[in-house]
């Protein structure tokens, strides 16, 4: 395992050279921003019935784009059989997880080794405590991903949001090129006593500008800690995923089942913004049907902002 990387970041801007890595055993600073040059935007988005039944096989012709309400030229649509997926595994490994750590792992496992596509699409493996520790970078390889999964151990704080952004930033953002699918599962009780301020606006603003579609699964046995529970929604509500709650163990491996699925029927969609202003501002943004039959799940926006 490694520690998380030190993150080098300017007053206006976070910029860290591609390869660069910072000393180990080190939190991300209090203050990080992201930015990301957006000429094209991908929108990963599933389709489904009114019965949450998935549909497949839309063409351009059923969908309508519009970025701030102006409709836009849809470039490309592609689905999930021609997209590579990019996926982060994020666990919480802190003490407050630990009497249900052992049931996360082996339906982890069981997962990736369902939703993988040997050669297309790859995986990485990230726990988190107090400290963030990239268990397995991105790999292909299911063998070495549960290794890595077995070999994580339950123990100290939780920097939950730090783990979010930095996945992202210096994982998937890293990953491949702009048309794969990313993605994230994010398994965690929802407590967070160990990032930076402001972190978890932060993250949430990252996962959106940089399109990755966060599941959560809350590992909250009870269902009573509503404001966690929030915590771990607002990053699926954000991104078009989905949270799941309360936590039990003989679910556990239906939820991972769901995800597996929506994965399995996403779509990706490309566009270019009309009128485009690299200003930093928020960009809504809606994908609409011809159908009043057809429910599209997706993220809300994203942030009209430079990436190094």
């Amino acid at each position: 395992m490694r520690r998380i990387l030190t993150f080098l970041f300017l007053a206006a801007a976070f910029m860290v050279p591609a390869g660069a890595q910072a000393p180990a055993g080190h939190k991300p600073p209090s203050t990080p921003s992201f930015t990301k040059a957006v000429n094209e935007v991908n929108i990963v988005f599933s389709a489904t019935t009114r019965h949450h039944q998935y549909i497949t096989g839309l063409t351009p012709g059923y969908l309508r784009v519009f970025d701030n309400n102006h409709p836009q030229q849809i470039k490309k649509l592609l689905t999930e059989g021609n997209v590579p997926l990019r996926l982060a595994l994020v666990i919480d490994t802190s003490t407050s997880v630990r009497t249900r750590f052992r049931f996360e792992q082996q339906a982890a496992i069981t997962f990736l080794e369902t939703v993988l596509r040997p050669g297309k699409d790859k995986a990485m493996i990230v726990g988190f405590d107090t400290d963030v520790t990239v268990a397995q970078p991105m790999t292909d390889n299911v063998h070495l991903l549960a290794h890595a999964i077995r070999g994580m151990a339950a123990n100290g704080g939780t920097a939950l949001y730090d783990a979010v952004y930095y996945t992202i930033a210096q994982g998937l953002l890293k990953s491949g090129p702009a048309n794969v699918r990313r993605a994230m599962v994010l398994i965690s009780d929802g407590e967070d006593d160990a990032s930076r301020p402001g972190m978890h606006r932060r993250a949430i603003a990252l996962a959106e500008s940089a399109g990755v579609v966060i599941f959560s699964i809350s590992t909250d046995p009870t269902g009573i800690d509503q404001a966690d529970d929030r915590i771990m929604q607002s990053f699926s509500t954000a991104t078009g995923g989905k949270f799941f709650f309360p936590f039990r163990a003989d679910q556990l491996g239906r939820m991972f089942e769901q995800i597996a699925y929506e994965l399995n029927h996403e779509y990706l969609l490309t566009y270019i913004p009309t009128d485009f202003v690299l200003n930093g501002k928020y960009h809504s943004v809606r994908i609409k049907t011809i159908s009043s039959n057809i429910v599209i799940h997706a993220r809300k926006g994203y942030y009209a902002i430079q990436t190094p």
